[in-house]
Formats: structure tokens, C-alpha cells, sequence
């Protein structure tokens, strides 16, 4: 079974993307949808690649999970997993054991902050699990937007300064020190800070207009 775990957090003004919210014209609502199109069309990406031929699984790790009813019906085809409390570093832990432990032969990791993600990003990966035991993909800004398994390595995510710079070299020297070998996949960019929307939407006038249509309507939605 080959397993993609999508981590996500609840589109909630002041939650989500709150960094987002200082733009220029974005504020806490502009910020929340738009996180909420980044997880829409992200979950669209991981839908697809679930419905393909084989024996595929979509796997929901969501927070907080008093939203859990919302998840269930944006998300009806998912599996749902609440979060655990804590770091990125236990919340990986359990999304990937959790899934290894429900039969998962390769298990692949993303977040909603990759706008850039298609299915065959995801199948490269698979397809690379299966001659490394790591496979990453490194984010511009330093951390990774992807993170594949093909056995649990709890140690991977052990110390990493999350939301730094650091985390895609940390976890590339993390590996080496475990004796695993890292794939890497090619670099995409994230939607965290004020001055990622300017990267993004040029960004999306290079692309097909049918390409990542919620965020499309996020944005155009914004005062800006």
C-alpha cells in the first residue's frame, strides 16, 4: 500500500498562515483563505494521485480536532488522522508510523505550503522509495516540502529547528548519521511569509489558468 499523508491545519482566522496576514491588503481572513485554498488544491493533487490504478491510500493528518467534522466533509475520500500534540517533530512520527503500522509499504508527506505539487511529483517519489529508504524534496527557502519513507525512521525528525533555514541540511546530515540514502526530488517553493505571495503569483501567470484554482479565488479575493 503505498500511503500519502497530507498535514494539515484548519483554515481558521489567527491560526492559520498568520505570518500571510501582514501582507499588504491580506489581514487574518485573507490569510485563512488563503491557507484554505493551499490545502484545498493540495488535497486535489493527493486525490488524484490516491484515485490512480494500484493499491493507494490518502491519509488526512489534520489539527486541531475540534475540526474534525469540517475535515471529514471538504475530505470525504481521506482517511482521518488527528495530530498530536507538540513539534513538527512528534506530529511526523505518529502520521508515519501510524500509517506503517496500518500496512503502509512506502509512506510520502506533504504539507499544503507547495502550491507547485502534481501527482507526478508524488509517484516519483514512490517510485524512488524503492531504492532509498529517504526520499526529500528541498523547499527554496531551506526546509523540504515532501518528506518519503520506506521504513519508519522516528530519528530523521529527532531536534530539527523547524521553520529555519536549516531543516533540509540538518535532515540531509540527520540521514547520513542514521545510514540512510536521501533521493531528492526537484526544489519548489512555499507559501509562508509576506513576500512568498509576489513569487507565487507570478508563479501562476506561468502556468494553465485551470491550475490551482482555490487559490486563484484566494487571491482574488484579497484587497489588494
Amino acid at each position: 500500500m503505498r500511503t500519502i499523508v497530507v498535514m494539515a491545519k484548519a483554515p481558521l482566522p489567527g491560526v492559520a498562515k498568520t505570518r500571510l496576514a501582514a501582507a499588504p491588503g491580506v489581514g487574518r481572513e485573507g490569510a485563512a483563505r488563503l491557507a484554505e485554498g493551499l490545502f484545498l488544491d493540495t488535497l486535489a493533487t493527493a486525490n488524484a494521485f490516491a484515485a490512480a490504478a494500484g493499491e493507494r491510500e490518502l491519509v488526512l493528518a489534520f489539527a486541531p480536532d475540534a475540526e474534525r467534522a469540517w475535515f471529514a466533509a471538504v475530505a470525504p475520500g481521506a482517511r482521518l488522522v488527528a495530530q498530536v500534540d507538540g513539534t513538527l517533530s512528534p506530529r511526523l512520527v505518529h502520521a508515519t508510523e501510524d500509517a506503517f503500522a496500518r500496512g503502509a509499504s512506502a509512506v510520502v508527506v506533504v504539507g499544503t505550503d507547495a502550491p507547485e505539487l502534481v501527482p507526478e511529483d508524488l509517484e516519483r517519489a514512490f517510485e524512488l522509495l524503492a531504492r532509498h529508504p529517504v526520499v526529500l524534496g528541498p523547499s527554496l527557502d531551506g526546509g523540504y516540502w515532501l518528506v518519503g519513507l520506506a521504513r519508519p525512521a522516528p530519528r530523521l525528525f529527532e531536534g530539527i529547528p523547524w521553520s529555519t533555514e536549516r531543516v533540509f541540511a540538518l535532515t540531509l546530515a540527520r540521514a547520513k548519521e542514521l545510514g540512510l540514502s536521501v533521493a531528492e526530488l526537484a526544489p519548489h517553493f512555499d507559501v509562508d511569509a509576506p513576500t512568498d505571495l509576489a513569487r507565487l503569483e507570478r508563479w501562476l501567470a506561468t502556468v494553465p489558468v485551470d491550475r490551482a484554482p482555490h487559490i486563484r479565488a484566494a487571491l482574488a479575493g484579497l484587497a489588494r
